[in-house]
């Protein structure tokens, strides 16, 4: 009980005013309200003065005085516990890298109060229990200000620090940018001396959030600095453009990746170092397209996480396998300097580069100091240079250190001496070559070439098998014998078909199916035919990543992507989900040499997006593969669909650049996009072909007579039907 409610007693009872004061326990109201006001003596100071006021006929006015101001004590522990909240509630400030800049952080807990006790307000403002109390309506409105000056405060701060964060690297680490940016380099380095003006002030004064809400003039300063900070990125925009252009690989690099990949990209080794040589090919566009600073960092936190514990990840998006780089090292020092020398795949496969590549300022040495060195787009460009230079010599070297004619344990020394990319290539080009010959032997009387070249096909697969089980095999080298396995596996099969169906030419479908590789005699350079569909090989470095088991239902889509790219009308193969049909796509264009960036397609992709990964295959000749691409909605369909058909008109014209979307684009002939769909499972699928993917992949990991148990297991199961 309260003073005001025993002035309500009294008055309900006929009591003159303060009867019932002094000698309560009542206290007083706490110290978020206004205090009461001083009353009289009171009256009622016997047994007799109560009875005089015939207290039980007036049971129901005090029984609603006694409710009230047990209702009330409920508002005035709301308004206390706010209060206790609050002063203790403070930012932290932190060290923001070598910037010098402390980052103020607020508490964990700060959100959940701020909006705990807005509601909490917002109930009590709106209840007529308040309503009635002008201490209570006094203290209410008090609060809902200060708090809503601290969410004022908070949501200027935060934005204005992300994007300082955001754009501080980017401005202060690029003399390219400040260059190219004059006036906005000034725009930004006014509101950076501002905005660290602020910071110093604020770390200097009460870390209590509600005292740093209460700064005068402190939201409308840090909105005025993000308006201008805003305004520098948006000039970026244009920037971000022109490095696209330069390097077509960075239209598959989110906005904000990019930028710091540019703050830091004329130092590699810092690029190497803070985890931002990262490769996915499986892009989740609406992250892709994130330019939040803060999941940014939450992403760049997880890398460095991941490199504390193992070597650096892979190049933004500018390679498909290609981990990190071997370094020159000063003769001197020992100190690496910005000279590549190879590169290692994800497995940790290793590439010597044809010539080392310069990634500083070409100079020579590739050390000119911290920030010095050549801008990113153009190192980055020539390591693509340089890694497809790489791949093609070894492909050469491969062709010409290959012995046809030696015995398959000669095949197997020769295959653990190469890279597994270039094992497989020359592998097939010489299996194609060889399956060649035989047609031609057969063409000219000889019936039993085909038999013959089964025979030793199997014989070398034998070989392999036996090499893969043994247990002195380096992790790589079992990888690598693997896929070779998988690809003789399919290679002995396809002979063993054409020796029962007696094929005798060249020309048969069987045959002109499969992935037939060929090396020019004159140039040197690697091609790819299957039926009337001839493919330059890309030379995309892939690594040491295995293959898939290669069945009759493989070979039809990679003769339905080949037709599609051959016919430039694009590709869509269908089935239900699971089956296998993207990883089919990324299968095929790794078989050709070509990179290839899948996209899980979601609502939220926009027409503008859409035109953004249009422009970057285009440019770069990549092929796209658009998972569940129903998923996207159709009005955005039917927006896309006319940009496609624009770079598909240019293609079939054979043209080297074309206006997209009023912008003029190069155009590279490889460039394709591939869409998948899952309509629904349509049911299982036959039991046949998966035995068949069960036996070729235990023959590739050492099984054997897969064929004879196959026909086993396959009867068991009819007799089952």
């Amino acid at each position: 009980m309260r003073k005001r409610h025993w002035h309500q007693l009294a008055s309900a009872v006929g009591a003159p005013a303060g009867s019932f004061l002094e000698g309560s326990s009542a206290g007083s109201s706490p110290s978020s309200l206004p205090s009461s006001s001083s009353s009289p003596s009171p009256s009622v100071t016997s047994v007799a003065d109560l009875l005089a006021l015939d207290l039980p006929s007036k049971a129901a006015a005090v029984a609603a005085v006694v409710e009230r101001a047990r209702r009330e004590v409920g508002v005035e522990r709301a308004l206390q516990r706010i209060a206790t909240t609050w002063s203790s509630l403070a930012l932290t400030f932190a060290p923001f890298g070598a910037t010098g800049v402390a980052a103020a952080a607020p508490p964990p807990a700060l959100a959940d109060a701020l909006e705990g006790d807005a509601l909490t307000l917002q109930n009590l403002a709106s209840s007529r229990l308040a309503a009635s109390n002008p201490e209570f309506i006094g203290a209410v409105s008090l609060w809902s200000r200060r708090l809503s000056a601290v969410d004022a405060l908070l949501c200027a701060w935060a934005a204005t620090q992300r994007k300082w964060q955001a754009l501080q690297a980017i401005f202060a680490g690029s003399e390219d940018l400040r260059a190219r940016l004059p006036a906005e380099s000034r725009r930004f380095d006014a509101a950076d001396a501002d905005f660290r003006a602020l910071m110093r002030e604020a770390a200097s004064q009460s870390p209590l959030v509600i005292d740093a809400a209460a700064v005068a003039g402190r939201v409308p300063r840090l909105e005025r600095q993000l308006e201008e900070l805003e305004g520098c990125e948006k000039a970026l925009q244009g920037y971000l453009e022109a490095k696209r252009v330069a390097f077509p690989r960075f239209y598959f690099v989110s906005p904000a990746d990019l930028l710091d990949l540019l703050a830091r990209g004329a130092d590699a080794h810092a690029v190497e170092r803070y985890g931002l040589f990262l490769f996915c090919p499986l892009c989740v566009l609406p992250s892709s397209l994130c330019s939040d600073p803060e999941k940014l960092e939450t992403r760049k936190k997880t890398r460095q996480k991941k490199n504390s514990l193992s070597p650096p990840s892979h190049l933004p998006k500018a390679f498909d396998n290609v981990h990190s780089l071997e370094w020159r090292k000063d003769p001197l020092t020992g100190r690496k300097i910005r000279v590549a020398l190879g590169m290692y795949s994800g497995e940790g496969e290793y590439v010597p580069f044809v010539e080392p590549v310069d990634c500083g300022d070409g100079g020579g040495d590739g050390d000119g100091g911290e920030h010095s060195g050549a801008p990113v787009e153009v190192w980055m460009a020539r390591l693509v240079a340089a890694m497809r230079a790489a791949m093609a010599d070894d492909f050469r070297r491969g062709v010409g250190s290959y012995d046809d004619s030696a015995p398959p344990p000669a095949r197997t020394a020769w295959i653990l001496g190469h890279c597994a990319q270039t094992a497989a290539t020359v592998s097939r080009a010489y299996y194609a070559a060889a399956v060649g010959a035989a047609f031609r032997d057969a063409e000219a009387g000889d019936d039993g070439a085909l038999a013959a070249e089964l025979a030793r096909q199997r014989a070398q697969l034998a070989d392999l098998i036996a090499t893969v089980a043994r247990s002195d095999l380096s992790a790589n080298d079992r990888r690598k014998l693997i896929t070779l396995c998988t690809i003789d596996v399919h290679a002995r099969d396809v002979l063993a078909a054409l020796v029962d169906e007696r094929g005798s030419t060249a020309d048969c479908f069987r045959w002109a199916s499969q992935l037939r590789y060929y090396s020019d005699a004159a140039t040197g350079d690697c091609s790819v035919q299957i039926c009337d569909a001839e493919v330059a090989y890309g030379y995309e470095y892939v690594g040491n990543c295995g293959c898939l088991c290669i069945t009759p239902l493989t070979d039809r889509c990679y003769i339905t992507l080949t037709q599609a790219q051959r016919l430039v009308l694009g590709g869509a193969p269908a089935g239900p989900a699971g089956t296998g049909k993207t990883e089919t796509t990324k299968d095929l264009a790794r078989a050709l040499g070509f990179q290839c960036y899948v996209f899980n397609c979601s609502d939220q992709m926009d027409f503008r997006a859409m035109g953004t990964i249009y422009r970057g295959l285009a440019q770069t000749g990549a092929w796209g593969c658009f998972d569940e691409f129903n998923r996207i909605s159709v009005s955005v369909l039917s927006v896309c669909s006319t940009q496609y058909k624009s770079v598909l008109d240019a293609l079939r014209a054979r043209a080297e650049t074309f206006v997209f979307e009023g912008v003029e684009t190069r155009l590279k002939p490889n460039a394709m996009a591939f869409i998948t769909m899952n309509p629904g499972y349509a049911g299982r699928a036959e039991l046949p072909e998966s035995l068949k993917v069960k036996e070729k992949g235990r023959e590739s990991e050492g099984g054997r007579e897969g064929e004879e148990k196959r026909k086993r297991t396959s009867s068991i199961f009819f007799f089952c039907e």
